[in-house]
């Protein structure tokens, strides 16, 4: 994939722009990029997708690199995910859990604590496109289904690693997994 900054318009790769960039190419993991995952994973035209045998606890999909505090974006690009939704973004220690599963275990949770038990049943196809948690001094939940972000004033100031994971009868399939700086006047960019 090619990231097209609208300031400038000139392509430059994913790398080069985002403090992590992982788009998947190729039909396995980036082993400079991620922990080792279970087998429960498949990649394939540039497309992964975690817990392929609706198994319990399903993959954790952790990155070799980690964060202290500062103010970060994690985005992910949701291409496909089943009816019933378990899914969780963020860093070890600031992260959200979709779980159609109910009340008792979806929401945030920062440094192990759950922290706010907000959540929803996701609707069918309703974290196709953008999920994005952001950590600027609370944190910061957005979703393709939900209108209006959803606000924490909890948030960690030792993030940790990139922890995606999807378990129990849910599987979901990432075109791509950005983080980058906040910035109060977001930039503004396209990835082809």
């Amino acid at each position: 994939m090619i990231v097209v900054p609208s300031s400038t318009n000139q392509a430059s790769e994913g790398d080069q722009v985002f403090d992590f960039y992982d788009d998947f190419n190729g039909n396995s993991l980036d082993t400079n990029k991620w922990l080792g995952a279970s087998s429960d994973i498949s990649i394939s035209n540039s497309i992964i997708t975690l817990n392929t045998d609706h198994q319990s606890p399903g993959p954790y999909l952790r990155s070799i690199k980690t964060w202290t505090s500062g103010n970060y974006i994690i985005e992910v690009k949701v291409v496909s995910h089943t009816d019933y939704v378990r899914f969780l973004i963020g860093f070890e220690n600031n992260v959200y859990v979709y779980d159609d599963g109910g009340s008792n275990y979806w929401g945030l949770r920062v440094n192990g604590q759950r922290i706010n038990s907000w959540g929803y049943d996701v609707p069918a196809n309703g974290l196709v496109g953008i999920v994005s948690l952001t950590i600027v001094s609370k944190t910061i939940l957005n979703d393709p289904s939900n209108n209006t972000p959803k606000e924490w004033s909890s948030y960690s100031t030792n993030l940790g690693r990139i922890q995606l994971n999807s378990w129990a009868n849910s599987d979901i399939s990432i075109d791509y997994v950005a983080i980058r700086k906040y910035a109060d006047q977001e930039p503004t960019y396209r990835i082809e």
